[in-house]
């Protein structure tokens, strides 16, 4: 069948070419059955005649060369394998404790089982056989623990202040860290429970907040209402006081008069509902910190704090009332107490709002034209009121109004505009115009911050309308004047004090008088024979009661020129030889004058001279 390539003609095909293989002369040549069939027992001693199907027959398992154990090798061998052998070492537990702040939690770190790992985690891992446990981080109390207070959108971790979204790093953490380990899950329901806490209180403080708004609309209706009917039922029968000035002499005064003659029930009606405690529960007294009289004020008895003030005008219940202290008015008031100032810190000790001074009231019923007006809840020098809370910003959030009602009873004696009406206008502009402090030089309220405030501005205008003759007889009297303290309340009490202090050493120096005038008047014939000094050294100088001009008497022209108050002028006859520096003389002359004054002003006629 084999032809060489040499014998082949060009363009026949070769003989091994598909198209002249043949297929059937192939498959009918004799082949050797042996290659087809397999042999009826190999070495294992298997018959294979006895399984139709080979694939059922059993597989010879052949023997495998084994392969040599790893060689151990250093951690810095193993480092550079290509397969990684970790090493196995006991366990041990120690503790870290880190603590990055002051209320920073103890972390508890427990080392795992393997102390040498592969710097790039491979891909397929052998399984891990720990000897006790995986390793775990352990926060003790994290979930009872008060999360840190931070200022609002800043976060301990500096990274999450870089997100514009704060909702972006929560779905990372959510998604890379779920579920959460049972520490930080405990953490997490905690704070979430501390918070439903919050809202649930806040809602209950809406609610009261609610109600007792709704309470007092309900009281001011029924008040309303009981105005109403009270106009036509007949007042309470009382005794007519016996008018003050019935008699032969008619008083030049009329006001004791006026003020015995006030009844205030003919045009006023107490309060039909006592006004109910609130505030903070006191733990010593179990009392609330607000507790009302029948009369509609707050207890006289209690002062209370700049917090516990700044409490209760915080709470929108009162119009403050810009006011001028009337004179006279005591028995207007509820008790003898109830017109103190209610600061705790008031400069003044005894914290009394004088005649003159500008004060604050407050009126939890300005609407209610039956109530006294001289009932109030409270009252506070406008001095203490600016200087221990920032005024300003209570006038641009709360209600302030100056005070020019007119009342039933006629004139309103505590109105702003009392003596000038243009106090109207400087406390509607200071209520309008005033500047917080906050927003004042840098958020500081100023040392020199007194000239700021409405309490001198109405003082200034106070003095600057006052007629002129008033201000020369001030300087003429002296003392302690608005006219010094300019209603300062702190300087007020500074010059009080020193004036006190004044009085008390007067009583020394007059005793120091004393003692000098009684050494004058001692007679030289009681010290000669005691003292060697000479006679004429004693005399020289002294006036004794026997060389001693006697004063001539006043004439009764000198007198009447004094009662007429011709600029008071003392003609007196007197001898040369009188002594005008004696003390003695003066004392006697301005005795004598007082008496004359007193005859001259009750009638009586003048001693013959």
């Amino acid at each position: 069948m084999a032809h060489s390539s040499e014998d082949q003609q060009a363009g026949q095909p070769n003989q091994f070419s598909p198209t002249l293989f043949d297929f059937e002369a192939f498959l009918a040549e004799e082949a050797d059955g042996g290659l087809l069939q397999p042999p009826t027992h190999d070495d294992v001693g298997l018959d294979y005649q006895n399984f139709s199907d080979l694939d059922l027959a059993p597989r010879v398992s052949y023997p495998v060369e084994e392969l040599p154990s790893p060689e151990m090798r250093s951690a810095w061998e193993n480092t550079f394998q290509e397969e990684p052998i970790l090493e196995r070492v006991p366990l041990s537990a120690p503790s870290l404790a880190v603590n990055h702040s002051l209320t920073a939690i103890p972390i508890s770190v427990i080392s795992p089982g393997l102390t040498q790992w592969h710097p790039i985690i491979p891909e397929d891992l052998p399984p891990n056989h720990w000897a006790y446990s995986a390793p775990t981080i352990t926060r003790p109390s994290s979930a009872a623990a008060e999360v840190p207070e931070v200022p609002e959108g800043s976060f301990l971790n500096p990274i999450l202040n870089s997100f514009t979204c704060p909702s972006t790093p929560l779905r990372v953490i959510d998604a890379y860290k779920y579920p959460f380990e049972d520490e930080l899950q405990r953490a997490l329901e905690a704070e979430l429970q501390r918070q439903n806490e919050r809202a649930a209180k806040q809602d209950l403080a809406d609610f009261y907040q609610a109600e007792l708004q709704r309470r007092r609309e309900s009281n001011e209706a029924l008040e309303a209402k009981y105005a109403l009917l009270a106009k036509d039922l007949p007042g309470p029968s009382t005794p007519a006081p016996t008018p003050a000035g019935d008699g032969n002499k008619t008083p030049r005064n009329k006001r004791p008069i006026n003020i015995s003659n006030t009844d205030p029930k003919k045009w006023y009606r107490p309060l039909p509902i006592r006004p109910d405690s609130w505030g903070a529960i006191n733990p010593q007294t179990m009392d609330r910190t607000f507790n009302y009289t029948d009369h509609g004020e707050l207890n006289p008895r209690d002062i209370f704090t700049v917090q516990q003030m700044s409490e209760y005008i915080g709470s929108h219940r009162a119009t403050l009332w810009i006011q001028t202290v009337p004179a006279d008015s005591g028995r207007r008031y509820p008790s003898k107490t109830s017109d103190k100032c209610r600061f705790a810190a008031c400069p003044d000790g005894n914290r009394t709002i004088r005649k003159g001074d500008f004060r604050v009231t407050f009126d939890e019923h300005p609407n209610n034209t039956l109530k006294d007006p001289f009932h109030n809840a409270a009252y506070t020098h406008l001095f203490c009121l600016e200087k221990f809370l920032d005024f300003p910003q209570i006038c641009k959030s709360f209600d302030v109004r100056p005070d020019t009602r007119t009342l039933k009873e006629g004139k309103n004696r505590m109105a702003i505009t009392r003596d000038h009406k243009s106090m109207e206008d400087i406390v509607r502009t200071f209520i309008r115009e005033s500047v917080e402090w906050k927003y004042f030089h840098g958020g500081r309220r100023p040392d020199n911050y007194y000239e700021y405030t409405l309490c001198s501005k109405l003082t200034r205008e106070h003095l600057a309308k006052q007629p002129k003759h008033l201000q020369s007889i001030r300087e003429q009297r002296g003392g302690n004047t608005i006219d010094i303290h300019q209603n300062n309340l702190d300087i007020f009490v500074v010059n009080q004090e020193l004036k006190k202090e004044r009085a008390e050493r007067r009583p020394l120096e007059g005793k120091r008088r004393g003692r000098k005038r009684k050494n004058r008047e001692k007679s030289p014939d009681e010290d000669s024979g005691e003292s060697g000094l000479d006679e004429d050294i004693l005399q020289r100088g002294l006036n004794s009661a026997q060389s001693r001009p006697l004063r001539p008497k006043m004439t009764e022209a000198a007198a009447l020129t004094m009662s007429n108050g011709l600029n008071y002028q003392r003609m007196i006859i007197v001898d040369d030889d009188y002594d005008d520096e004696s003390e003695d003389e003066e004392d006697l002359e301005k005795e004598e004058f007082r008496q004359l004054s007193k005859r001259l002003r009750s009638g009586r006629s003048i001693p013959p001279l």
